[in-house]
């Protein structure tokens, strides 16, 4: 047995727990910010270190992460070590002066926007806000017109399970470059009745990227072509 230890390459940052929305899936309970969150000096050790263990790839998170004022600073210093940076966001604070921002960060490679509905009824419901909707498929617009590789992150549950085709038809031929499904686990705010599933799987070897896994199913997302749009899925043998 080999004792070399295994090269740490991709970290999840979560700035901060302050969040505008009150989703109901939130496996953060996210809100109001943790009385004892990293300081900017912090982060910046904490990012230090990452680059010296070899870390290629740092995601920033939340809660939601533009609400930390330090955000841009932080994001161009994980940059600036050499590491790619990928961000994911409810999308709400998306608007051209952040695009600006975002367009000097060499090493951005993607971001990620929460929709979980093809219809404000059903995302602002599961979101806690009125206009989430609205403000996450612009998000995704000028996100796409800058030139970013923007995604769509859908949280998916028996509340928006009916959604999932209407999400992709919705995307189709817009340059959305991935739909990412993820499987929120139960809380006492989203209870076990809303949860499809508590168990995880790996992906079939057959499926090529873009691709998610959602447990029980596999879903292969294709949202670059209204020819070739699909969702296919294999249930779990």
């Amino acid at each position: 047995m080999s004792n070399q230890i295994p090269q740490l390459q991709f970290v999840n940052m979560e700035l901060t727990l302050k969040c505008n929305f009150r989703c109901l899936h939130c496996g953060s309970t996210a809100g109001k910010p943790r009385s004892n969150e990293l300081k900017f000096d912090e982060w910046i050790s904490v990012m230090k270190q990452l680059a010296e263990l070899g870390c290629r790839e740092v995601c920033i998170l939340g809660g939601e992460p533009f609400l930390m004022p330090e955000w841009f600073a932080i994001a161009r210093i994980i940059c600036d070590l050499g590491m790619n940076l990928v961000i994911i966001t409810n999308g709400w604070f998306i608007e051209q002066q952040i695009v600006d921002q975002l367009k000097t960060l060499k090493r951005l490679d993607r971001i990620g926007v929460s929709l979980d509905g093809a219809t404000p009824e059903v995302h602002d419901k599961i979101r806690g806000r009125r206009s989430s909707f609205q403000k996450a498929l612009n998000a995704l617009w000028l996100l796409r017109d800058a030139g970013f590789e923007a995604g769509a992150i859908t949280s998916v549950s028996k509340l928006n399970l009916s959604e999932l085709f209407k999400i992709r038809d919705l995307l189709v031929g817009q340059n959305i470059t991935l739909i990412s499904l993820v499987c929120p686990a139960p809380s006492e705010k989203y209870p076990s009745p809303c949860v499809i599933s508590n168990w995880s799987a790996s992906c079939p070897a057959n499926v090529t990227s873009p691709v998610a896994v959602c447990p029980p199913m596999f879903f292969s997302v294709n949202v670059n072509s209204s020819e070739q749009s699909s969702i296919s899925s294999w249930s779990k043998s």
